[in-house]
Order: C-alpha cells, then structure tokens, then sequence
C-alpha cells in the first residue's frame, strides 16, 4: 500500500470523544433556593450539580439502618401522641400500656439528643398518669426524666406548674451529685467527641462526666461514628472502623444537612465526587455579613484548593464562578512536546497537573493533510506520557507534523487538552545531512553511480597503460 494510502487508512479511526466540559458540584448554604439559579446560569461552563440541605435528603437516600430508625421514630411520636391523647380522655391502663410500648422503642434507639428529648416526654407522661391515679411511684417517674443525658426546658402550656416543679427539683438533686473524670483515645485520633450532643473535644480527651444518664459520641470522618452510655471506668479506648459506602453516604446527607462545614474532609469530599462523577467540588457557605464563603476541592488531588478570593457578595455569583474556572483550568493542565531520542526517530511526551490521570491520547498529521492519525500514549506514572511518532510520517527523512494531545479521565471523556484540532502544535525537523554510515546507506544511489565512475575510470587506465605505441591508420578497403 502507498504511504499515502496506509496514512488515509490509519486516520479514519482518528474520531476521539468529543471535549467535555468539566464535572463540578456545588454545594450551596440552607434556604439557597434563589441562589441555586444564580449559580445554575454563572456555571453554565461546568456539567454542574448543586448540592445543599434542602436537596440533599433527595440526592443521597437513607441507608437501610437509617430507614430503620427513621421507622422506629415514626412509631414512638405515634406512641407518645396516643398515649397523651388517652391520659386526657382519662384512659390510664391504654395510656400505660402505650408508655411501655414507647420505652422499648427508646431502649433499641441509638442515643441521641432527639431520642433524649423522647424519653423525657415519655417519663413525664408516665408521672402524670401515676399523680392522675395516686400512684406513690410518679416521683419516681419525674425523677427518671430529670435522669435525661439533656436538659430539656418545659413548656408552661404543655405542662402545669407541679409538674414542672417537680422535674425542675429532680434536675437539680441530679446536677448536684459528683462528676467523675474519664481519659478517652481513639485510633485513629483526632475524633470529635461530644457527651450527650454537646462537643467536648478531640481524642485524646480528658472528659468530667455526670454520674447519671449520658451518652458518649466518638465520630471522624469515614467511620463509622461509635455511640455508647458514658463509660464508668477512668479510661476508654475507642477502635473506629472505617464506614461503609452507605454509612458515608448517611454521614455527607446528615452533615451537609446540619453543619455544612463539619463535611470539608478529603475522604467524605471524595465520596460526594465519586457519587457525582465529578472533579471539583465547591463548598459555599454563609459568613456573619450574609458573604459567601468559598473552598474549592479536586477530587484529582484529594485536597482543598486555596480560591482568591475566598469570599464573595451573593450578588457577584459571576465573579465566583470566573474564579473557580481559572482554578479548574489551571489543575486541569495539560502540557505536550515532540521530542529527539537517541534512536533518531522523535516522540510525543505528555505531563498533566493531575497525577492521577488514567490515559492520553495523541492526533497527529503531515502538516497540510486532512486528517489526523489516533496515536495512544503510554503512562509512564505521575500524569506523563510517551509515544514515537509513527515513521510514516516522515518524508525522506524530514519531519513537518501537527498534534494535539486529549488527557482522558476514567469514563473516557476529555478531561485536558493540549492544542486541538483547529490550533494543533507543530513540531518541524529538517531532513539529515549526509554524513556517516547511516547517511552513505541512506543515499546508496549517490554511491553506486560514484562506483561506477571510479571503475570506469580504472578500466581506462588499464586500458592506456598496456596499449602498443604502433598507430596503424587505413582508408579505403586496401590494407
């Protein structure tokens, strides 16, 4: 086949994906309803999604664990509501009945703040039915709800005033007993600790814990968070193991939902850019002045990325968005040259800023051709590339050839680009001088005509120095 043909056949498989736009998800503060068209239109750049408490619910589902509490939830506030509704039309026996049903609930629940809060409506429910019957065990039942891991403020409409008197003096009785210190660790460190909902601190922590109801919270993310009654020994260690894809999902809903800030941790910002299928993320949130707080993460690197500036008026959305895509566009670099190698024969070599980068591609061509021959580079690690040009490509030794270069990511979509099919890069090399065994084989014509010559020239010589002095001239046919 003519080079010219074998090109033309190679370059018809040259079609490469179409260049994509960036993935990016933005995660936007509470009640950012107006502001998630704003962003919508600044990040029409991007394959954007937005991300925030009031979608998050949506985007990431409760796991099956979550469900189950959820369901448990559901049941006990059903419990509660028809036990009061049976105390107040004086049905005492339903309402203990369903008292009891509610406090098996409680018991299965993991502890928390919501769950507390429960409780204490559940015992002083249970004091009200005793008080309602003369029943000598209701101090016992207010007691038990002043017990509570929280301190729950009564309501004066809800509750009469010996009620609330009665809890209030419970309370006080139990806040006046003796605290005992605990040592908590954790491995890994560097946990958040928190005693019944309220932060106390980091592991290693040295805690003052109440000796009545309470709970001990130990939560980082990508673990799952270990959640037990305070410990009554001096000392508790706490092995965390790592979360499930679920229970990562639960803790990014959770977190985004309640504390958008307590997310900004690698593996949990790695797992909302996994489930997005996207590389950058952009955490926004409201600062004291109504601004908005910006951090920017790449997934490519695993790390948050310093955004100037970093705070912005909700009325400059544009602004934050040209500074987010000069931020994308600098991490999503892509650098490429034709270089010499030792054999002679030039290469294509490719550096990303991302180091992660799973492949590239090459298109090149004879500079003036149509087409463009699809050329795979080999990784090399570290977001570098290498491939020789294809040899076709040369003509009589000279190199004149236009390329560009597409980064791919892992569904194979364009994720940087050096030059392009409109603007491509040029790399030019003159043919070689004649000089040396490779020029002598390389012009073995020049050299069989100077054979020739030479041997023509020796067989004249020959001929000259061996010839008779004698010269014999005849005309006509006589001798």
């Amino acid at each position: 086949m003519h080079t010219g043909q074998a090109l033309l056949a190679l370059t018809l498989l040259a079609a490469g994906p179409a260049s994509a736009p960036p993935r990016v998800v933005v995660c936007l503060p509470k009640g950012s309803a107006a502001l998630e068209a704003q962003v919508g239109r600044a990040f029409a750049w991007a394959t954007l999604t937005t991300v925030g408490p009031d979608n998050v619910a949506r985007r990431f589902p409760p796991s099956a664990e979550s469900r189950s509490v959820g369901e448990d939830e559901r049941r006990l506030d059903e419990r509660l509501r028809a036990a009061e509704a049976d105390f107040l039309a004086l049905r005492f026996n339903e309402a203990t009945a369903r008292l009891d049903a509610g406090a098996k609930i409680v018991d299965r629940l993991p502890p928390s703040v919501r769950h507390e809060g429960a409780f204490v409506r559940l015992e002083l429910l249970r004091g009200r039915v005793g008080e309602a019957r003369g029943d000598a065990g209701a101090a016992a039942a207010f007691a038990s709800a002043a017990e509570a891991a929280v301190d729950v403020e009564l309501d004066e409409a809800e509750y009469p005033p010996r009620v609330r008197q009665a809890y209030l003096a419970a309370r006080a009785a139990v806040r006046a007993r003796p605290r005992h210190t605990v040592e908590v660790t954790s491995e890994p460190a560097d946990a958040e600790v928190e005693v019944s909902g309220q932060l106390a601190g980091r592991t290693p922590a040295r805690l003052s814990l109440p000796r009545k109801r309470c709970f001990l919270s130990i939560a980082r993310p990508g673990y799952q968070t270990q959640i037990s009654a305070c410990p009554a020994d001096d000392r508790a260690a706490i092995k965390l193991v790592p979360a499930t894809k679920d229970g990562l999902r639960d803790q990014l809903r959770e977190r985004i939902a309640s504390d958008p800030a307590w997310f900004l941790e690698p593996l949990l910002l790695d797992t909302l850019a996994a489930e997005e299928d996207a590389r950058w993320v952009v955490a926004l949130d409201r600062d004291r002045g109504r601004g908005l707080k910006a951090l920017v993460f790449s997934a490519s690197e695993h790390a948050l990325k310093p955004l100037e500036p970093s705070r912005f008026l909700e009325t400059e959305i544009d602004k934050l968005s040209a500074a987010v895509r000069a931020l994308v566009q600098r991490g999503e670099k892509l650098e490429a040259q034709a270089v010499e190698t030792p054999a002679g024969l030039p290469a294509l070599e490719a550096r990303a800023s991302d180091p992660t980068l799973g492949t590239a591609v090459a298109f090149v061509r004879r500079k003036g051709s149509g087409d463009f021959l699809k050329l795979g580079l080999s990784a090399l690690g570290a977001g570098r590339f290498s491939a020789p040009l294809p040899s076709l490509l040369a003509n009589d030794g000279a190199w004149d050839v236009e390329y560009y270069v597409e980064g791919r990511d892992g569904s194979g979509g364009v994720a940087c680009q050096a030059g392009d099919a409109g603007a491509p890069l040029h790399f030019r090399r003159a043919g070689e001088v004649a000089s040396g065994a490779h020029a002598r084989s390389s012009r073995w014509y020049i050299w069989m005509a100077l054979g020739i010559v030479a041997a023509s020239a020796a067989a004249t010589g020959i001929y000259f120095a061996t010839r008779s002095n004698d010269v014999a001239v005849t005309f006509g046919a006589n001798q």
